[in-house]
């Protein structure tokens, strides 16, 4: 029995050692094509990260220069509001309020209405001015004369007027009525005080929120994109598109945020970005920033899943090539290890050698051309530059885009020698001084950066490094001239109107009172 235990050693023993060489060999060539595939893929998923990651802080940055923009359109409208309340307060101040009864009078006078009508005329986008007593009933609104009996001694508004000194604005946003009628409005506040400090009435402004719908929705195209209006306490106010909510009779029921979210942090830091997911939700991406000199705060936020739409076509088109690679690198090593094994049993057959030889030949070619077509099929142009800075593959998306000549990139030039003929072609003249010393020197090829610049025909491209292990790196070129354009034709139709090109009633608004107040401050300086 033990005899025949040993036996399947004893036969390993006697085989040729050839074989045994041969059996080594392969374990070798397999083991290195192993090494190799994971080496690509561990390049392929880096690069798909750092450029996962490029489009997330893109986007971040997208949303806050959005949130930035917006906030100075709601300023400008709170400002028209708020100069509305401070004539209205001015008038207030004019009269006797030594005589509590001559100014309750005065305060409900026909006049004084007429007064607060012209201040609504002569500052939109607000739609009303009214006056509170300090009791808190209505006592005059450019709406209508005599004003109807109401009282707002309930309102939180007025409640934290009346129990505050100071002129600090207050902001508001009423429950809708129950019957669901007219427009709603955000309201803005402000205590009006006698020489003592007391409370002598309170001014408030209405702002339509069909202001805030019409612009947001010129500037809302993004798919899944919110743009949202808060107060600092984080009652929201306005959210375009509109979320479904039951509807609502106290202002306890106004929705808030809750008081761990991450919006309070950002809001205190005077603007920022976070990211907020929920329960079968998507991930969004949120920027706020606070409107100046008013408790108010504008939120932009873009789905996540929508912002890698176009990051995630690309990772599925270079899995896909890269599978193609790793495919055709593989037959071609099977090939390669069948002519290895034929020129070993036939070194006697020269001719045939030579004609497998030559077989083996055409189809690594084929191979390579198969590899270097999904390479130029790329919408993409691609760069690769070794760690002696020289220019090891350059497409011929990235030649055209570039416009660089074949004569000197198919000598594999030095990357410093495309960047002489780039400048000598006036290639960064269009950049500013900072930014042509930082392209002269070709950049930041040590570590991940991205940067847009037009080149001289007036091609807008973005240009994206990402360093390779040991040195060198992989430089991508994308024309984004049309995206460009679409920004700016967005921007346009935020203030001119589609159809006819004329610009609309908010930018003839803004125009005009940038030139009222130019006209204002010739006027104090006396010219």
């Amino acid at each position: 029995m033990a005899l025949a235990a040993l036996r399947p050693f004893a036969s390993w023993r006697a085989r040729p050692r050839g074989s045994i060489r041969k059996l080594g060999a392969s374990l070798w060539q397999a083991l290195l094509a192993a090494v190799l595939v994971v080496a690509m893929v561990a390049v392929v998923a880096g690069i798909l990260i750092r450029q996962r990651a490029s489009t997330l802080a893109a986007t971040q940055a997208e949303a806050e220069g959005l949130a930035h923009a917006l906030a100075g359109e709601a300023g400008q409208a709170l400002a028209a509001v708020d100069r509305a309340v401070a004539a209205a307060s001015a008038q207030v101040d004019a009269l006797d309020a030594a005589d509590p009864a001559h100014l309750r009078t005065a305060l409900r006078s026909l006049r004084l209405q007429e007064s607060l009508a012209n201040l609504v005329a002569n500052q939109p986008p607000a739609t009303s001015v009214a006056l509170l007593a300090a009791d808190g009933h209505l006592v005059s609104t450019s709406r209508i004369w005599p004003a109807p009996l109401s009282d707002a001694w309930h309102r939180p508004l007025f409640l934290a007027l009346r129990a505050r000194h100071g002129s600090a604005p207050a902001i508001e946003l009423p429950p809708p009525p129950a019957a669901g009628r007219g427009a709603r409005s955000i309201y803005l506040a402000r205590r009006v005080e006698d020489r003592g400090g007391h409370l002598l009435a309170i001014a408030t402004g209405a702002l339509s929120l069909p202001y805030f719908q019409s612009f947001y929705r010129a500037v809302a195209q993004r798919g899944q994109s919110v743009v949202a209006v808060y107060r600092t306490d984080g009652t929201l106010l306005f959210c375009y598109p509109r979320r479904a909510q039951a509807p609502l009779a106290r202002w306890s029921q106004m929705p808030r945020l809750a008081t761990g979210s991450p919006w309070f942090a950002a809001v205190a830091a005077g603007g920022g970005a976070f990211e907020q997911s929920g329960p079968g939700q998507p991930t969004r991406i949120m920027a706020v920033q606070p409107v100046a000199a008013y408790p108010v705060v504008v939120e932009v936020g873009f789905s996540e899943p929508v912002a890698l739409a176009a990051w995630r076509r690309q990772a599925i088109f270079a899995g896909i090539a890269f599978a193609i690679a790793v495919l055709g690198v593989g037959v071609l090593l099977r090939n390669l290890l069948g002519q290895f094994r034929r020129l070993e049993h036939r070194t006697l057959e020269l001719g045939r050698t030579a004609a497998a030889l030559s077989a083996s030949e055409a189809r690594l070619a084929e191979k390579s051309a198969l590899l270097e077509t999904t390479l130029e099929q790329m919408d993409q142009g691609i760069m690769m530059i070794d760690a002696g800075r020289r220019v090891g593959l350059c497409s011929q998306r990235a030649r055209d885009l570039l416009e660089l000549p074949a004569a000197l990139m198919e000598g594999r030039p030095l990357f410093d020698e495309v960047l002489q003929y780039q400048v000598a072609h006036q290639e960064f003249v269009s950049a500013d001084v900072p930014m042509q010393s930082l392209l002269r020197r070709g950049g930041y090829l040590d570590k991940p950066h991205a940067y847009e610049r037009q080149r001289p025909n007036g091609m807008v491209i973005e240009v994206r490094t990402v360093p390779l292990p040991g040195g060198g790196a992989v430089r991508t070129y994308t024309d984004i001239t049309a995206r460009r354009a679409a920004e700016a034709r967005l921007r346009f139709f935020a203030h001119h109107d589609e159809l006819t090109r004329l610009a609309n009633r908010m930018l003839l608004h803004r125009e005009l009172n940038a030139r009222a107040a130019v006209v204002m401050e010739e006027g104090a300086h006396g010219r």
